[in-house]
């Protein structure tokens, strides 16, 4: 099998079909230099849906501008639709396309013939799933929502009036919804089977009826029910029995009297155990609002003094609860001791923590005891002793026999039956976690039935039965390649409820796909795997294979092919052909234009590692000329290998690569690995090295060199350039100087400590500020401020909450007391990264002016100038 698939793989790798426009074109005919005024003509491919069967395929081009066209197009004749601004797009079978334009008219294709239909006035609009009805939801003259069912030939059927709330089932054929008629509010359920049948469940002059939920099979519906005067109900019908329960909070016993059900948090309401329970979510019935007179921070607290206002020092944290209708139980899961909740089992298990258990701690995440209470029998046992829950390191299987999570370098499975922990990677002798950051490298889900759970190592996906077979999948590790599983419908996606993760579900009945990158050349493929006859190449190369989509009743696939010089192209694979199908080629206009080009480039880290990093030539090339070359660095990017860049000056970190090689730059995208305790010095080292690897190509000028970086990019840039004269020009954006105010600064976002960051990764300092002070001293920029020779541009958001703008203000103050050349730029009303899109063009601008002076020689600009002032 193996072999197959690597000889399929090889060829392939060698062989740009998909590229022979980018080839060939152009090629008798002089070619334009690219520039600024183009860019705008530039637009990303985006795929949408395939069609059922197949045999249609939606997809964007979206512009910088907003002109954005949805377009539908046959996978065998090609024959093509066009929408502009389109969104919202669905097929109905292979008869019929629909979607919304900016106007709100809802566009009906019919795709044998092409006729065009149009209702205007549509908000939001489904299909069935037996793709017998359209829902059109509208607003009358009054304002009041009403829905119209009409047959996908747009044929009226039914309409329902003064709607104020609706949700198609997860089957797709029935349909939930509130109305108010006059002062009556009603809850209908609708069944769209055959013919619209309406059944009346409740109605009442007095409550309002919101948030309405489905269980994931539609076996029942729930929902809110409100009245002035009265604490807050949840009531839920079972559509088989056709039975209707209401939760009064001051008649079920057990329901806590200081508390009531919250029903602002409508995500909190969850159908479980097949259909027969409901969980949702309690707050405190009196809750302080009013600001205190002033803020009490105690070093004790084991809460930072906004955390504790977030929560309301965990006492005010709304607890989650469970009912069981039928059973008239009620029961209050979570609670201040333990405040967090994973279910399991399907709703039978619940899995608590108390995250703060341990605090005060100065990790990122915290680890805590895990328990598991049987809500069947209400019985609580401990589960887990000081294990880290976060990151996706502990998640119930979807079939709601076990649990999976990550400990001690490992994967365990618990059976929630048996009550049994089994270790399944212990003894395979390879490495399931990233050495630098000490994460697993992933769990993406379990095969049907829970029969075996799926993880990744470094390279390769693995099937580990829960009693202790182990089966590699892939064989990437021999020839440097990663393999992983790519989520092609929904429920293969990890889905979150409460703080609790369940892992995807994959049927190996019906197959799956996976991709690969190989790491030296960058190239990349899809396979389909199946249990039965195992892996099997469905495209692949030494160009990027991105955003497949999967037909739901058929082995086709539909997906973009790139790579840096070949604008993305769209492509159809039926499984069992030999070649794809192209759709459709984006950017057409760039064959007119000099387009620059990439290659990989290897060199070593200080520990001895190889590493790669991406020269990107400039457009228009010339072995005999002399470029500047701009080294742009961040953490580890030679991922991006193959990847297509738009060009732009509306970048919002201020830098777009093909806009420089456009204008006649090098453009050089180096990896970096960190020793502990040397984050500044590994930096220095690893692009140093990158840097002389690059200077292999006798067309870099070794004089014009600049460098760039954002966030702990621009740390790295902040501290390069103190420790050596490589450089000609420095750019650093949002980047940190001095690491002991970053180690004692909070993130107000994430209301935690900024110490974590410090310590572990990505600075990876190795121990707190205190015990190795030192370590912080030697890496943080403006203590080295003196030796800086390098032309320094920096930039923040004033209101960066992420990295404190005073990191920016204090290297400035630095580098003005010691008459450096300097200029920091400082962005109103903007955070870590600019959204406003004057600010973007004003950065890049300007981030371009000072590159072009320092490395081209251009002219000085008015704000270079010192007592420059915006007029």
């Amino acid at each position: 099998m193996w072999r197959g698939v690597i000889l399929d793989f090889c060829r392939l790798a060698v062989y740009f079909f998909c590229f022979s426009s980018c080839l060939v074109t152009g090629q008798h005919k002089q070619k334009q230099v690219l520039r600024a005024a183009d860019y705008p003509f530039w637009g990303t491919l985006s795929v949408d849906k395939l069609s059922d069967k197949g045999d249609w395929v939606s997809f964007y081009m979206r512009y910088e501008n907003g002109t954005d066209t949805l377009f539908v197009t046959n996978t065998s004749t090609r024959k093509r639709f066009a929408f502009p601004k389109g969104k919202q797009g669905q097929f109905n079978r292979e008869q019929v396309f629909a979607c919304l334009d900016a106007d709100k008219n809802l566009k009906l294709i019919y795709l044998l013939n092409g006729v065009p239909q149009s209702f205007a006035g549509v908000s939001t609009y489904t299909f069935t799933a037996n793709q017998k009805y359209l829902v059109l939801e509208r607003y009358d003259e009054t304002k009041h929502k009403y829905l119209e069912i009409r047959k996908p030939t747009g044929e009226w059927v039914k309409t329902i009036d003064r709607v104020k709330q609706w949700e198609l089932s997860p089957s797709g054929n029935s349909l939930l919804y509130t109305k108010k008629d006059e002062n009556t509010n009603s809850v209908v359920l609708l069944n769209l089977e055959d013919k619209p049948i309406s059944t009346l469940i409740t109605q009442s002059a007095s409550s309002v009826f919101f948030g309405l939920v489905w269980h994931e099979k539609s076996l029942s519906a729930a929902w809110m029910a409100v009245a002035q005067g009265r604490e807050p109900q949840i009531q839920f019908y079972s559509i088989g029995s056709r039975e209707l329960f209401t939760l009064e909070p001051e008649k079920i016993a057990g329901f806590p009297r200081s508390m009531q059900v919250n029903s602002k948090l409508l995500r909190s309401l969850r159908i479980a155990s097949e259909g027969k329970c409901i969980f949702f979510n309690l707050q405190m019935k009196d809750i302080q609002t009013s600001p205190p007179s002033v803020q009490v921070w105690n070093s004790a607290d084991t809460m930072l003094y906004p955390s504790r206002e977030m929560t309301g020092g965990n006492d005010h944290v709304d607890r989650v609860a469970v009912w069981l209708p039928e059973k008239g139980r009620f029961l209050q899961i979570t609670n201040k001791e333990q405040s967090q909740l994973l279910l399991a089992g399907n709703g039978r298990f619940a899995v608590t923590n108390n995250p703060w258990e341990e605090e005060p701690q100065f990790r990122q995440n915290a680890v805590s005891d895990f328990y598991i209470t049987d809500l069947e029998t209400n019985t609580k046992e401990l589960l887990l002793k000081g294990q880290l829950g976060a990151n996706g390191q502990l998640l119930s299987s979807p079939a709601g026999k076990h649990i999976g999570y990550f400990r001690d370098g490992d994967w365990w499975t618990y059976n929630l039956f048996t009550k049994k922990h089994r270790n399944v990677t212990g003894s395979l002798g390879v490495s399931f976690y990233d050495n630098a950051t000490g994460e697993p490298f992933g769990h993406p889900g379990w095969e049907d039935k829970d029969s075996s759970m799926l993880v990744y190592d470094q390279y390769d996906i693995w099937k580990l039965d829960p009693d202790g077979n182990a089966l590699r999948l892939t064989r990437g590790r021999e020839s440097g390649t990663v393999f992983r599983v790519v989520e092609t419908t929904d429920e293969q996606s990890v889905k979150l409820y409460q703080n609790g993760y369940t892992a995807g579900r994959f049927d190996s009945n019906t197959g799956w796909v996976l991709s690969s990158r190989h790491l030296e050349s960058g190239a990349t493929a899809f396979y389909e795997y199946d249990q039965d006859k195992g892996i099997r190449l469905l495209d692949g190369g030494a160009f990027r294979v991105v955003q497949l989509v999967k037909a739901a009743g058929a082995k086709g696939y539909s997906y973009t092919i790139e790579s840096y010089d070949c604008s993305p192209s769209l492509h159809y694979k039926k499984v069992g052909r030999a070649k794809s199908v192209p759709l459709f080629e984006s950017n057409l206009q760039q064959k007119h234009f000099e387009w620059g080009s990439e290659k990989l480039i290897s060199y070593d880290a200080p520990d001895g590692q190889q590493l790669q990093g991406i020269l990107y030539y400039p457009a228009g090339y010339e072995s005999t000329k002399k470029y500047p070359m701009v080294v742009s660095i961040y953490q580890k990017q030679s991922h991006h290998f193959h990847q297509y860049l738009n060009p732009s000056q509306k970048n919002n970190r201020g830098f777009n690569f093909t806009d420089y090689t456009a204008r006649g730059y090098f453009v050089l995208l180096a990896d970096i690995v960190y020793q502990k305790g040397k984050v500044g010095m590994s930096a220095v080292a690893c692009v140093s090295s990158a840097v002389k690897a690059a200077l292999t190509e006798k067309a870099i000028d070794t004089n014009r060199l600049g460098l760039i970086g954002h966030s702990f990019g621009g740390y790295e840039t902040n501290y390069i350039i103190t420790q050596t004269k490589l450089f000609a020009a420095a750019v650093s954006g949002a980047g940190i100087s001095d690491l002991v105010s970053s180690y004692l600064y909070y993130n107000p976002d994430s209301v935690m400590s900024n110490m974590w960051r410090l310590e572990n990764f990505p600075y990876y300092m190795g121990g707190s500020l205190h015990e190795i002070t030192n370590v912080y001293l030697e890496n943080s920029p403006v203590l080295h401020a003196k030796d800086i020779t390098t032309p320094l541009l920096s930039w923040a958001g004033e209101e960066d909450r992420q990295v404190s703008v005073f990191q920016s203000i204090e290297f400035y103050n630095a580098l003005r007391r010691l008459g450096k050349k300097h200029i920091m730029l400082l962005y109103p009303k903007e955070g870590h990264v600019l959204m406003n899109a004057a600010n973007k063009r004003d950065l890049n601008t300007k981030i371009r002016e000072w590159f072009d002076f320092y490395l081209k020689a251009a002219p000085a600009i008015d704000w270079m100038k010192p007592d420059f002032t915006i007029r």
